[in-house]
């Protein structure tokens, strides 16, 4: 089924200045389930952190946020190449204040081949 939402995620990809996006909205309403599938679609790899159901993922970002090594250490914690496209997906935000203080860094530029989803 193809959800008008793809179409968005599409245009958001594509786009040469593209920037994190946060998707918001009610809990159980498929929100990871169609960023997981988009993901599968549109890139070669996927970094999913789930601040709820996995603290060590929270681990990642405590310390320094400089946007170079927090995307390095992402990379090398989910066991992913450095080359190649990579969705990054941040779930279950809310768990983890200090994800909040990452937004300005990530968001400033963007970092090698990564596209970052906040949920």
């Amino acid at each position: 089924m193809e959800r008008k939402i793809h179409a968005e995620l599409l245009e958001w990809k594509d786009d040469p200045d593209r920037k994190p996006m946060i998707l918001l909205g009610c809990r159980q309403v498929g929100k990871t389930f169609i960023v997981m599938e988009f993901g599968d679609r549109e890139y070669e790899n996927i970094a999913y952190l789930n601040f709820a159901d996995n603290p060590d993922d929270r681990l990642l970002f405590q310390g320094d946020l400089d946007a170079d090594r927090l995307a390095d250490r992402i990379i090398l914690s989910k066991n992913l190449p450095a080359d190649g496209r990579i969705l990054l997906i941040l779930d279950e935000i809310q768990e983890c204040d200090d994800v909040y203080y990452s937004l300005k860094p990530l968001s400033s530029k963007v970092y090698k081949n990564l596209s970052y989803l906040y949920l």
